[in-house]
């Protein structure tokens, strides 16, 4: 029945006895279990009246737990993020072209787009400078 993390020192009552010196003493489990429910309310109640807390650039709110945390880089970035550019070097190819490639020495960027299927898979085959 004791939890240190709700175990507040209104609810530590009379010493009853001792252990090897050390004093044991009584707990109200009434007192513990209305600290912990009123503790639990509290934190119903933050949650509900928002953040007291400024938010600064490159900090995000994380919505489960209403944490500052620092922001990921799309977060920080936005949609321009999840949009695709091919460099201008490399040569676009399917997957099996780009498989001959790879054994060939080249270097691939395999589906850098992250979409996969039959009709959407591709590769980007990189030229070295020179060629």
């Amino acid at each position: 029945m004791l939890d240190i993390l709700f175990s507040h020192n209104d609810a530590v009552k009379e010493t009853v006895g001792n252990l090897y010196g050390l004093p044991i003493r009584r707990m109200s489990v009434r007192e513990l279990d209305v600290n912990r429910q009123t503790m639990t309310l509290e934190l119903i109640e933050a949650k509900l009246e928002g953040l007291q807390a400024e938010i600064l650039p490159g900090e995000a709110v994380s919505e489960e737990d209403m944490v500052i945390r620092r922001a990921t880089t799309a977060e920080a970035i936005g949609p321009a993020f999840y949009e695709y550019t091919a460099p201008a070097d490399a040569l676009r190819t399917s997957i099996a072209e780009a498989r001959v490639a790879s054994k060939a020495g080249a270097m691939v960027s395999w589906r850098p787009d992250g979409k996969t299927g039959r009709d959407e898979e591709f590769a980007l085959v990189h030229q070295e400078e020179g060629q």
